[in-house]
C-alpha cells in the first residue's frame, strides 16, 4: 500500500509540473537543461548516500543504448516544455500521452510483437481521440496547434526512450536513470550554449524557487521514488497510477490556472488515457 501510495504522490507531481513551468521564464532547452543538471546531482547524491556504485563492468554492452535513450530525454522535455509555451497545459499533457500508442506500434517493428484485434482497435481509438483534440484546438488559433505538434514531437521521442530501453536488461533502474539524465545535460548545454546561450540570470526569485524545486523534487526525488516502488508493483498496478499524470495535470489547468478546455476535448483526451490504458491492462 505505501508503494501504490507513493507511486501515486510521484504522479501528482508529475501532472502539477505545469504550474512551476508557468512560473519559469526561461526557453525550453535551457529549462529542460537546468531540470537535468538538477536531477543528475540528486540522484548521484542519492546513490553516493546509499553507497551504490555503478556496476561498469557490467553494463558497458548497453551504453550505447542508454546514450541513444539520453539524446531521445533531452528532446522529449524540449518539445514537452514548448508545447506549454503555446497550448493549455491539460491539451498539452493529453496530446503527450498518446506516446504509449506509439509504443505499442513501435514495439510491433522492433520488438516483433504480433499486433492482436485488441492493439488495433486500441490504436484506432486513441488515434480517433487525438483527431478530436486536434480539430477542436484547430479552431483556437495556429499557436495552439504549434503547441499541440511539439506534444507530438514529445510523445514521439519519449516512445523512443521506452522502445531503447526494452533493451537494457542488465542495468539497474537508478543507474539507468542517472546515466540517461547525464547524457542529456551533456546534449542540453552544447544545445543551449550553441544556440541562445544562457538566460538563467534574469529570472526571478520566484523563477529560481521553482526551478529548483522542478529539478530537486519533481525530477531527482520523484524518479529515486519512481524507481523504488517499481521494483515492488506489478505492471498493473503501475500502468493504473500512472494516469494520475493526466488526471491531475488537466484539474490543475482548468481549476487552478483557469485554462480553457471543450467537452469534445474532454472525450478526446478520455479516449486516448482509456483505450490506452485497457491495452495496458489486457497485456499484463
Amino acid at each position: 500500500m505505501k508503494q501504490k501510495i507513493a507511486m501515486m504522490a510521484v504522479m501528482a507531481l508529475f501532472g502539477s509540473m505545469g504550474i512551476l513551468v508557468r512560473h519559469i521564464a526561461l526557453p525550453a532547452p535551457e529549462l529542460a537543461m537546468w531540470r537535468a543538471l538538477i536531477a543528475v546531482v540528486t540522484v548521484a547524491v542519492y546513490k553516493l548516500v546509499t553507497r551504490q556504485a555503478i556496476p561498469w563492468g557490467r553494463i558497458k554492452g548497453e551504453m550505447l543504448l542508454m546514450v541513444i535513450g539520453g539524446v531521445a530525454l533531452a528532446g522529449d522535455w524540449i518539445f514537452f516544455f514548448k508545447s506549454f509555451q503555446y497550448t493549455t497545459i491539460s491539451i498539452a499533457t493529453l496530446t503527450y500521452y498518446f506516446a504509449p500508442t506509439l509504443v505499442m506500434v513501435g514495439s510491433c517493428f522492433l520488438l516483433k510483437e504480433h499486433p492482436t484485434v485488441q492493439r488495433v482497435v486500441c490504436f484506432v481509438a486513441a488515434t480517433l481521440g487525438l483527431v478530436l483534440i486536434i480539430r477542436v484546438s484547430g479552431n483556437t488559433g495556429p499557436s495552439t496547434n504549434l503547441g499541440i505538434a511539439c506534444a507530438l514531437i514529445a510523445a514521439v521521442f519519449y516512445a523512443v526512450i521506452v522502445l531503447v530501453n526494452k533493451f537494457v536488461t542488465r542495468t539497474s533502474g537508478i543507474d539507468r536513470t542517472l546515466i540517461e539524465f547525464a547524457v542529456a545535460l551533456v546534449v542540453l548545454v552544447a544545445y543551449v550554449g550553441g544556440t541562445a546561450g544562457f538566460q538563467a540570470g534574469s529570472l526571478d526569485l520566484l523563477g529560481w524557487v521553482c526551478l529548483i524545486i522542478l529539478g530537486l523534487l519533481y525530477t531527482g526525488i520523484a524518479y529515486c521514488v519512481y524507481f523504488i516502488c517499481l521494483d515492488k508493483m506489478t505492471g498493473q498496478e503501475v500502468a493504473i497510477t500512472s494516469y494520475f499524470d493526466p488526471l491531475v495535470a488537466v484539474i490543475v489547468s482548468v481549476t487552478l490556472l483557469g485554462e480553457p478546455i471543450t467537452g469534445v476535448q474532454i472525450l478526446g483526451g478520455a479516449m486516448i488515457l482509456g483505450f490506452t490504458l485497457f491495452n495496458e491492462l489486457r497485456g499484463t
